[in-house]
């Protein structure tokens, strides 16, 4: 059953907003977006910057890519810290970046702006955690990926600076959603669905009186993964839907014609993290099983069955004797591409479990204490009475136990 909302949303037709609707720092000036083609020197001011964030990633400069980043924009500066920080660790083994000939003089809320297309292209560090082949097997095909999107570079004092893709957006009360081009409907669909999921997700998290009911959430819909992996970091190479951290959009993939039932679920998952990270200011710290876990948990109010899902696998996982250890699934940075399933699956029944022993008000607590910097250990005996071992023997006996399947004619 969904839970009320306490922050009521003014339901407003969704469209597209003209350029000057609103004064988010998203939107361009409406009056210049058919302005001509940059001069010279101004074509040239903006390949020269395309030249240096080359040049930086391809050195793994973290600072130097920085540099070249336009930071008035929260969510967006906060991505670009995280994908350079992967370049300085995960360095691309080759990159680059080249202009279009589509270019456009424009101004983003009285400040002087070129739009243009990039081809980035670029062959990412090997990653452990994927199996490579073994010798014998047929040689794998390259690497190298590519992706071409409109790009924004806004002229500061000092210089251009690169202000990520130059978006669609649609807005309703408390959301904004920007979009890739043929997304439109989607993004419609997108701002309807996360307006009947919000309130759901921060009375569950205990937040319904904090300060997140109040803020505009920001959405990116892609229309490829590659795309989405890309605005991760250079070095994403796993399948995915939708991503969240802290201080980030929640961004998802998405066709055309998706309609708000198909976000339901996608959003109700992705905002469980938004809402997890302010329980604590080293939330991100959790286990990975107990972040993906509760944001799954988050799913259960408008998909009954997929609590009995998790169940089953894990029940299936434990009589076949590949149960996972939940150490084996915390460090996001270690666990291996085939546990990936075990992080989504076995910590959802988990989460579950603890939900249907404990109750909701102490399972927060537990994820608070954790978000404060406990390890599982120390929170499990503070907020949960019982040691982390004990619950996991009790939870190890629990999945033994399928639950009922529902009654069919």
């Amino acid at each position: 059953m969904m839970m009320l909302r306490t922050l009521l949303f003014v339901v407003t037709p969704l469209a597209v907003l003209p350029a000057a609707a609103h004064a988010s720092a998203w939107l361009p000036d409406g009056d210049d977006v058919t302005a001509p083609a940059p001069t010279s020197d101004q074509f040239a001011a903006t390949r020269e910057v395309v030249a240096k964030m080359q040049q930086a990633v391809a050195a793994g400069n973290a600072d130097a890519y920085l540099e070249l980043v336009d930071r008035d924009e929260h969510e967006w500066w906060h991505e670009q810290k995280a994908w350079a920080k992967d370049i300085a660790t995960k360095t691309p083994e080759s990159i680059t970046i080249t202009t279009g000939d589509d270019w456009t003089l424009t101004t983003f809320h009285d400040t002087p702006a070129v739009e243009v297309s990039l081809t980035w292209a670029w062959t990412p560090k090997a990653d452990e955690r994927v199996a490579q082949p073994k010798e014998g097997d047929p040689v794998p095909a390259s690497r190298e990926r590519q992706l071409t999107f409109r790009a924004r570079f806004l002229q500061r004092e000092g210089g251009l600076r690169y202000a990520g893709e130059a978006w669609q957006l649609v807005e309703r009360e408390g959301v904004i959603v920007a979009f890739d081009p043929g997304l439109e409907k989607a993004a419609n669909a997108a701002a309807a669905a996360f307006a009947k999921i919000r309130g759901g997700v921060e009375v569950e998290l205990g937040l319904a009186n904090g300060p997140i009911v109040t803020r505009t959430q920001r959405i990116k819909l892609y229309g490829s993964m590659r795309h989405l992996q890309h605005s991760i970091y250079p070095s994403y190479v796993f399948p995915l839907s939708g991503w969240n951290e802290p201080n980030e959009a929640i961004k998802a993939v998405s066709k055309p014609d998706a309609t708000e039932r198909n976000f339901i679920a996608l959003l109700a998952h992705e905002y469980g993290h938004v809402a997890s990270f302010e329980l604590g200011p080293k939330a991100n710290y959790m286990p990975w099983w107990a972040l993906e876990g509760i944001a799954e948990a988050m799913v259960d109010a408008h998909d009954p069955m997929l609590a009995k899902r998790s169940r089953k696998q894990v029940n299936t996982w434990q009589r076949e004797g590949v149960l996972a250890a939940f150490a084996d699934l915390a460090d996001f940075e270690k666990v291996p591409l085939k546990l990936h399933g075990y992080v989504y699956r076995q910590g959802h029944d988990m989460i579950r479990f603890v939900t249907d022993t404990f109750g909701r008000e102490k399972r927060n607590a537990w994820l608070a204490a954790m978000s404060n910097g406990d390890t599982i250990e120390a929170a499990s005996e503070k907020e949960l009475g019982q040691s982390w071992e004990i619950v996991q023997e009790t939870w190890r006996e629990a999945i033994k136990i399928l639950p009922e399947e529902p009654a069919t004619d």
